[in-house]
């Protein structure tokens, strides 16, 4: 089995599953997708095995497979980790950080318009490009690579939140005070921002899930 065609399914499938295209519950069969995919059901079959080990896919007996819910669980887990690393990464970050390239993608983040699902692609990865960014400055590479990983596992829930729900305020706002903070070597106003930041968009998110009543509460 060609690994470029597991990639390849992969790729597709998951931008599909964190854009909302499939969304939460979404049924999705290996002949479906290998047809609009190009590709066979080996690459399909190998894609889904690494999307079920990220939490995306679940199988299901007799019916195939089906897009994860995202659950108050996920979404107090992931945000819980990213409070810890992203709090500590701002702190170590104050007077190293590059203030002009975390302007410009600022700058990328005040154009979102609500609504778009376009902007809405654009907004999330300079946002999440920002975030990665103060980690870099931090110095610590294993940091990164964990909060890389937490990022891909909140995308899918962001994606939800400014798709469903009202949280623009929140999640969009500009990181101008961040930046100041951060190229200032202020490290109690860094943190502060990240940490409410972070716990208000939570904080609306799960409150949009429990009213929606479309989640499960169990972990995925």
């Amino acid at each position: 089995m060609g690994e470029g065609l597991v990639d390849h399914a992969y790729d597709r499938l998951r931008e599909e599953i964190v854009q909302l295209s499939l969304p939460p519950g979404a049924v999705v069969s290996e002949s479906a997708l290998a047809s609009r995919y190009g590709v066979g059901k080996a690459g399909v079959r190998g894609a889904l095995a690494r999307l079920r080990r990220e939490h995306l896919i679940t199988a299901v007996p007799r019916q195939g497979h089906r897009v994860a819910d995202v659950t108050i669980s996920d979404v107090e887990e992931v945000f819980d980790l990213r409070l810890s690393l992203e709090t500590l990464a701002a702190i170590r970050a104050c007077g190293r950080v590059d203030a002009e390239r975390l302007r410009g993608l600022d700058a990328v983040c005040a154009a979102y318009q609500p609504n778009e699902p376009a902007s809405r692609t654009v907004f999330l990865r300079a946002n999440r490009e920002f975030h990665l960014a103060v980690a870099e400055a931090s110095g610590n590479r294993r940091l990164v690579d964990i909060l890389a990983t937490l990022l891909d596992h909140a995308e899918r829930a962001q994606h939800i939140g400014l798709a469903h729900g009202q949280f623009g305020d929140t999640l969009t706002h500009q990181h101008a005070e961040l930046v100041e903070a951060l190229a200032a070597n202020r490290p109690a106003g860094a943190e502060r921002w990240v940490r409410q930041a972070l716990e208000g968009f939570r904080d609306q998110l799960i409150d949009h899930l429990r009213s929606t009543q479309a989640i499960r509460t169990a972990p995925l």
